[in-house]
């Protein structure tokens, strides 16, 4: 599971997360029916805790993206963009890519 949290919340200073610290907790996850989904509500049953998902987000091609520009973001970091040799990218995902390719020139 990966967890992203602001570098100023309480659990970002540990260097392992218990679970169960995670009870009070809001998060994003995947669509209903996606394996990861399913792996991960199936932990949290077996784990008795249920979280509380303020966001549902469905398979990352098919979803609407903007790209928000931020002050002083705490993160900076070298990014690719990557694909399948010898294969066409679907038109979202084209749309995606040229969208950040066009906005990466603004943050050089």
């Amino acid at each position: 599971m990966l967890l992203i949290a602001s570098k100023e919340h309480l659990l970002a200073k540990k260097k392992i997360v218990d679970l169960s610290s995670l009870k009070n907790e809001k998060f994003i996850f995947r669509e209903k029916g996606s394996g990861t989904r399913m792996a991960t509500d199936a932990h949290f049953k077996r784990l008795k805790l249920k979280p509380e998902i303020r966001l549902e987000l469905g398979r990352s091609d098919q979803e609407e993206v903007a790209i928000l520009k931020c002050k002083e973001f705490p993160i900076e970091s070298s990014w690719h963009i990557v694909s399948p040799k010898g294969k066409q990218l679907s038109p979202i995902a084209t749309i995606l890519k040229e969208r950040l390719c066009q906005q990466a020139k603004s943050w050089k």
